[in-house]
């Protein structure tokens, strides 16, 4: 990484090509780095010039990164603490992004259909919420589960079954 960018909070995602994705930041801004698995060599960042170069709004702001990016052929699937984003993994460049107002996401997963699946809580209700988006950015659902508490990152069982764990101490498996 290079010198003094904020701290590191998520766990790094390796790529098909061997490449390491990356998200560090803090408060409400972040930057995604795409190295080189080899050489350690920044590819490009997300966004490009790093938003603390920019002065961005808070509109544009992406962090901060607490969650490891999903890769599913040439599409990253980075979840922030607002906003799910579609990233081109050759360019860097965003293709779209989902939002909910007063939701807080998890890790997302994609299954063999590029279907992508996260969590999320309400910050006005403090439930949780499991979300299924098409690989263009649409809902195909939502499920609440009724009860107050965070959600874990969903599991994809060989099934196609989504597994999720709860603070509620409840396990909710959905197909």
């Amino acid at each position: 990484m290079p010198a003094g960018v904020h701290p590191i909070y998520s766990s790094p995602t390796v790529d098909q090509s061997n490449n390491v994705l990356i998200g560090n930041g803090s408060d409400m801004d972040g930057v995604l780095y795409y190295l080189d698995g080899t050489t350690g060599d920044v590819i490009w960042t997300y966004p490009d010039p790093p938003q603390s170069q920019t002065g961005s709004s808070v509109d544009s702001l992406v962090g901060p990164f607490y969650n490891a990016p999903a890769v599913s052929g040439n599409t990253i699937y980075l979840s922030t603490m607002t906003y799910i984003y579609s990233i081109n993994r050759l360019t860097g460049v965003e293709n779209w992004r989902y939002y909910k107002a007063k939701c807080y996401y998890s890790s997302a997963i994609v299954d063999m259909n590029g279907n992508i699946f996260f969590t999320s809580i309400d910050a006005r209700t403090s439930h949780g919420f499991l979300h299924s988006l098409s690989d263009q950015g649409t809902e195909n659902w939502i499920y609440d589960t009724g009860d107050v508490g965070r959600l874990a990152a969903p599991t994809l069982g060989a099934d196609g079954t989504i597994y999720v764990s709860s603070t509620a101490n409840k396990i909710y498996a959905l197909r």
